[in-house]
Order: structure tokens, then C-alpha cells, then sequence
């Protein structure tokens, strides 16, 4: 069964490759994973610390020093229960998540270089289906956007699919799994991603904006060349030029 929200073909649940449109299989350049790289995701950490009555810091176990993505809840707790619980975190809370950083502005960048509507590939419930929709809508104001909801199957898989070569995301073993699938996985910085004894060689993101001359160099285009409506990072200016020059 395929979920959409109000018959609107642009957010999907698991899609085959017969139900990609026909423009999307053609090539996606650019895909971008949702919590924590669109939306700010500590709501999801607080919720489920909440949900528990611990401590937010105890709700990721840090063993060997770094954080790790998944939650793990001390006690006689399931998983079952800690996924059902992040489920209905989204339901409820992520409506009124905040973006990240830039998000906006970059996005509609994007949209202008690529020609294409904005991809977002996120792991979510089916039942999630309505407010990743909607928040997208309110929050891309106007942008066009294509939403693959999946759940069950690598995130791989999809990006495959899509013909994608950059992908941004901010789970760890997300993008691992990802170098020899994609020319470009991208980390997006958080505590849980950082301070890892094996650094991956991949790029690695502060903040929306250091994917520009990425983008600009798979389009072939300048790589610094800049929207004047993205305020420029420019303590790290010279540092970020030299870094894209080097990809792979």
C-alpha cells in the first residue's frame, strides 16, 4: 500500500521505481535526509528522555568516548517500545520543529541551480506521512519538493533508485554504508557523528551553506560562486574553498 497526503503525488512511502515520475528517475543530483539536516532534531532526544522520566544526556550511551545515534534506554525496555515512542514523537512534536541553520535559503538555491524540486529522503513511519508533508510545504515556502518516506530498507536502496550523487545526512553509520554506493556522502556535524575513533572519509558539514561549492562543482559551475541572499561563512572562507577543490 502507498501512503500520500491529500492524493498529492509528491510525498511518497516506499516507492517502487514504477512509481517514480518519470522526471525523477531521470537523475537526482542532490537528496537530503530530514531530521537533524532540514529540521533541528533535539526534540526527538528530549522527547523520548521525557517519555522515560532520565536524564536527555542518558538517552544515547556513549561507549569509547562518542555518542552513538541510536537510543538505548536502560532497563527492561524493547526496542519495539523505543520505536513506537519515536513515532509518536514525530506525530507530535515535529510539526513545530525548527530548521536548521540556512535551510531556506539553501534549499532555494538549489532549487535554481539543479531546476529540480528539492529530495528528501528520510527513515519515518508511514503514519508520519502528513507532517513530514506539511512541515515541508511551510517551511520550503513555495519551493517545489519530492519526499520519499521509507522505512524497512536501506536508504541506499532509494538513493539507487533516484540516481543520487550527494547525499547529506547526519547518522554516522548511515553514511558509512553509503561510500561505496554514492560519489558524495555528505555528514552533516553533530555530537553523535563526532569524535569517532575511525573517521570516515567523507565531507563533513557545519551547516547547509558548505554544501555550495559541492554542488557547484558536480554542476560544474565556479565553486565559490555564491547567492547573495546566503550570508557567506567568512571566518572559514579560505578553508572551504581549498577543502571542495580537493573532492574526490
Amino acid at each position: 500500500m502507498r501512503v500520500m497526503k491529500n492524493n498529492c503525488n509528491n510525498t511518497i512511502y516506499n516507492p517502487t521505481w514504477a512509481e517514480l515520475l518519470p522526471a525523477v528517475r531521470s537523475k537526482t543530483i542532490i537528496a537530503f535526509d530530514m531530521d537533524s539536516v532540514l529540521t533541528e532534531g533535539e526534540f526527538l532526544r528530549k522527547y523520548v528522555a521525557d517519555y522515560f522520566g532520565m536524564p536527555i544526556e542518558d538517552t544515547r550511551h556513549s561507549p569509547d568516548g562518542y555518542e552513538k545515534f541510536n537510543f538505548k534506554v536502560p532497563g527492561d525496555v524493547s526496542e519495539k517500545e523505543i520505536v513506537e515512542v519515536i513515532n509518536r514523537c514525530i506525530l507530535e512534536e515535529s510539526p513545530s520543529a525548527l530548521p536548521t541553520p540556512f535551510m531556506a535559503e539553501v534549499m532555494r538555491w538549489v532549487y535554481e541551480v539543479t531546476g529540480k524540486p528539492i529530495s528528501v529522503v528520510t527513515l519515518r513511519h508511514s503514519m508520519s506521512m502528513g507532517v513530514t508533508h506539511d512541515w515541508l510545504v511551510e517551511h520550503l515556502d513555495g519551493i517545489p519538493f519530492n519526499a520519499y518516506v521509507i522505512n524497512g530498507r536501506p536508504k541506499n536502496d532509494m538513493l539507487r533508485m533516484l540516481g543520487v550523487n550527494i547525499f547529506i545526512d547526519d547518522r554516522w553509520k548511515t553514511i558509512g554504508n553509503l561510500i561505496s554506493h554514492i560519489k558524495y556522502p555528505v555528514l552533516y556535524n553533530r555530537p553523535w557523528n563526532m569524535g569517532r575513533p575511525l573517521d570516515l572519509e567523507v565531507l563533513r558539514v557545519r551547516d547547509l551553506r558548505d554544501i555550495i561549492p559541492l554542488l557547484n562543482i558536480e554542476l560544474g559551475r565556479v565553486p565559490m560562486d555564491w547567492p547573495w541572499y546566503v550570508p557567506y561563512p567568512r571566518p572559514q572562507g579560505e578553508r572551504i574553498t581549498k577543502r571542495y577543490a580537493t573532492v574526490r
